[in-house]
């Protein structure tokens, strides 16, 4: 597992890059695999918001993670955390492979 901490933009579009390893610290081949990530206020909070994943072709491992405008504009500005879980479609075992904070910055111009 590794920590990585995200910067959002309130009321913009965010995405970010990541390549998952496995357990020997290598590139993960993520079929067979569904990816779940959340991002909550604190952990046990009971809303949160989903991640959107796309598997980037020719990136071993690599996936982006996706928030929309119209998701991010209704963040409240602060702190949060999130994790990215995933889940191995043959015996359903879950492993949490990044954990982090979510800062949120408030947007100015609203449109």
């Amino acid at each position: 597992m590794s920590i990585s901490n995200l910067y959002i933009d309130q009321g913009a579009e965010f995405s970010t890059t990541l390549v998952i390893n496995g357990s020997n610290n290598t590139p993960l081949t993520l079929s067979g695999y569904t990816i779940t990530g959340h991002i909550r206020k604190t952990y046990s909070s009971s809303s949160y918001v989903s991640f959107s994943f796309e598997l980037l072709t020719g990136t071993p491992g690599g996936v982006e993670a996706s928030l929309t405008s119209a998701i991010t504009k209704d963040m409240n500005p602060g702190l949060y955390v999130y994790d990215i879980v995933l889940k191995d479609n043959t015996d359903n075992s879950l492993t949490r492979v990044i954990e982090g904070t979510a800062n949120v910055s408030p947007g100015v111009t609203q449109l």
